[in-house]
């Protein structure tokens, strides 16, 4: 009996560690299901997630982006961390366990946008008319462009204004030495190093003023003795699509300038002042594009001095001021035109020159203009940063001209 009951025990034994072999033996061929991954569009050093079963951290596995392999950091029963490899491309993952290929899924990689960052000033030294493009922080020249266009003596394109669609940079000049008025907006290519023209309908009076682009139309401030208006004209001929004449009562041969477009209100802003008494009026116009209608803000009046150039900042407006004291940049209501900060100046400019041609640089939140010293046979061009967060500036001198004189500046950023 005790025989029996011995073999019994041994048979149970047996039979025991058979069924715990069957069960190691299912566990080791038990390979991960895939789920699904955690995105399908992704950046090279991005982490992304794969969701199944059956993964083991004691386990190998390789995942492959088109048969480029990615770092596995992290591993859990139901997720695999793999971080897209450099010099992926967007296709097919694939998970590999023990020399098996498993189908992951696809990705499509997204590759690092390449991003325009350039600052460019117009130059006149008596020799070529040029765009310069500046290094943004020392000045320094970076590259040249003579334009063949032949502009007026001692006129350089103005009002500069940059159109993505084209890669082109848009410039102003017009010749008031006769009675004939000829305008043309001169535009250059950033890409291909090139340059063409518009021209503007012959005034025979008066003179065109600055150029803005809003909402992909562009227009053009004229003054032809009879009125003052802004015209939006075609970009390829230069032929006059609308007219629309100031009611606002500017100064004779006093045009609004420094123009600049707000989305928001689908509004073009330009700024004049007085300046043929001892009693200065600032006044900013705001032309509607889409219901033809006008409106103005009265700055303080000034005792002496003048208002120069404007720029909406961060929603903010800004205009330049020079008061005899002190050369200053005032942020201002947009409704009443009351001053609600000033920041002077430290940088010493020429007397009665003002920076200008202001441009926003976004990411460093600084306000730039540019000023140059014409009084004597050096010219020096300086580049102002005012940052709107700090109330602080700094400068870039611009290389020194024997004779001539630096324009305009502006600023190309865009991801391409």
């Amino acid at each position: 009996m005790k025989k029996i009951h011995l073999i019994i025990i041994i048979c149970f034994l047996i039979l025991s560690c058979s069924s715990d072999d069957n069960n190691n033996s299912n566990k080791q061929i038990l390979k991960p299901t895939i789920e699904n991954i955690s995105t399908n569009r992704a950046s090279i050093g991005d982490i992304i997630i794969i969701n199944g079963k059956n993964f083991n951290s004691n386990e190998t596995y390789l995942v492959k982006f088109n048969e480029i392999e990615g770092p596995i950091i992290e591993i859990t029963p139901t997720q695999l961390k793999v971080e897209i490899p450099e010099n992926a491309t967007s296709g097919e993952i694939v998970l590999v366990y023990n020399n098996e290929e498993i189908s992951v899924g696809t990705i499509e990689i997204l590759l690092e946008a390449e991003v325009i960052d350039k600052m460019f000033v117009i130059r006149d030294d008596f020799t070529n008319k040029s765009i310069l493009e500046v290094n943004k922080t020392d000045g320094s020249i970076i590259n040249t462009y003579n334009f063949k266009t032949d502009f007026p003596a001692s006129v350089l394109p103005k009002s500069l204004i940059y159109e993505t669609e084209t890669k082109s940079i848009y410039g102003i000049s017009s010749n008031t030495s006769s009675s004939i008025i000829d305008g043309t907006i001169v535009k250059y290519n950033i890409e291909t190093n090139t340059e063409s023209s518009i021209i503007l309908p012959t005034l025979s009076g008066g003179d065109y003023g600055d150029i803005i682009i809003a909402n992909n139309r562009l227009f053009v401030i004229k003054d032809d003795f009879t009125n003052k208006s802004i015209l939006e004209v075609n970009k390829t001929d230069g032929s006059i699509i609308n007219t629309y004449n100031f009611k606002t009562d500017f100064p004779a041969s006093v045009l609004p300038k420094s123009l600049i477009y707000e989305t928001e209100t689908k509004s073009i802003y330009g700024i004049s002042s007085n300046t043929s008494s001892s009693i200065i009026d600032g006044t900013i116009v705001k032309y509607n594009i889409e219901t033809n209608t006008e409106s103005s803000i009265s700055l303080p009046t000034l005792s002496g001095g003048d208002y120069g150039d404007i720029i909406i900042a961060n929603n903010r407006l800004f205009v330049i001021k020079d008061d005899f004291t002190n050369k200053s940049i005032l942020e201002v209501n947009k409704t009443d035109g009351s001053i609600i900060n000033t920041y002077n100046f430290k940088t010493d400019f020429p007397a009665s020159v003002l920076p200008k041609s202001l441009i926003y640089e976004t990411e460093t939140k600084s306000i730039y203009g540019i000023s140059s010293n014409t009084s004597s046979s050096i010219i020096d061009g300086t580049i102002v940063k005012y940052n709107i967060e700090t109330n602080t500036e700094s400068s870039i001198s611009l290389p020194t001209l024997s004779g001539g004189d630096y324009g305009d500046i502006i600023i190309v950023k865009e991801s391409l």
